[in-house]
């Protein structure tokens, strides 16, 4: 996806053509994927499970992880909107989703007096991405205002996501904790996985399982997300942001930006603000 962000209408006529297609299980290589229903049923696998949703719902998908969605064809026309985004969007909150979507990818809506607000965002959102000149910042600013609209509504309805997990998926959320409070020190994997008492070959077999990554990409990525934020909403120097990620060396911090955003620091600052403005 060359976007930062896109937005697609699924309707009956979509969802028809989806159902009588080769559809198998896949993952998306460079972006994340926000899927809300809000008409019709569909059939989603993923985390090893599937399940029946029944509109109105919502699913996150997040990058790397193997899905397959089969609509249901009914009675009820179909009409889902599909966003997918680029990491760097949201970069200062995207850990934080992981987190809370781990093991709960699918949320059905249960309020249904919130349903329409929540589809008068998503259809601003489809409005400003058809205009001439597309304003990231304000494309920004909603996916934010969509996911913390949904956030407040699923603490108030699903109080019982709180609970623990068990097995490999307690012990990744618990990373994600650990990652969420360490990812400015220079931690490694092996004291991640001290902290979780168990062999650092263990953590990167359960992050490999669940997430399709290694524990020192997904610590990298954390990192790399923060720098992204840095470089956007402040006026920290390349050095300043090494020092706060827990990089010893500016120079060793540039090269790994540079390796996986494909620019240097200065030069993706430049552009994402130019992109953003």
């Amino acid at each position: 996806m060359d976007q930062m962000i896109n937005l697609f209408r699924v309707n009956q006529e979509d969802a028809e053509r989806v159902r009588s297609s080769a559809n198998p299980p896949h993952w998306h290589s460079d972006y994340e994927e926000l899927i809300l229903g809000f008409s019709g049923s569909i059939n989603h696998f993923i985390d090893s499970e599937i399940q029946q949703l029944q509109a109105p719902f919502v699913v996150f998908v997040s990058k790397k992880k193997t899905h397959r969605i089969e609509p249901i064809l009914g009675p009820e026309d179909c009409l889902l909107f599909v966003i997918r985004f680029k990491s760097e969007l949201l970069s200062e909150s995207l850990f934080r989703l992981y987190t809370s979507y781990h093991g709960y990818a699918n949320l059905v809506w249960k309020s249904q007096a919130k349903v329409g607000k929540l589809k008068v965002l998503v259809e601003v959102l489809a409005e400003e991405l058809s205009a001439e000149q597309v304003d990231l910042g304000i494309c920004r600013s909603l996916l934010q205002t969509i996911f913390d609209f949904i956030e407040r509504e699923r603490k108030l309805v699903y109080p019982e996501l709180k609970m623990e997990l068990t097995g490999h998926n307690q012990s990744f959320g618990q990373f994600l904790r650990l990652l969420e409070e360490g990812y400015k020190r220079p931690l490694g994997v092996e004291d991640y996985a001290s902290q979780l008492f168990m062999s650092s070959r263990n953590l990167n077999i359960i992050c490999r399982q669940l997430m399709q990554q290694s524990a020192g990409e997904l610590i990298e990525n954390r990192k790399l997300m923060e720098a992204d934020n840095l470089l956007l909403n402040t006026e920290l120097s390349i050095a300043e942001i090494a020092c706060e990620l827990g990089y010893s060396e500016p120079a060793y911090f540039s090269k790994v930006f540079k390796r996986k955003k494909g620019q240097k620091p200065l030069e993706y600052r430049k552009e994402m603000r130019k992109l953003l403005s």
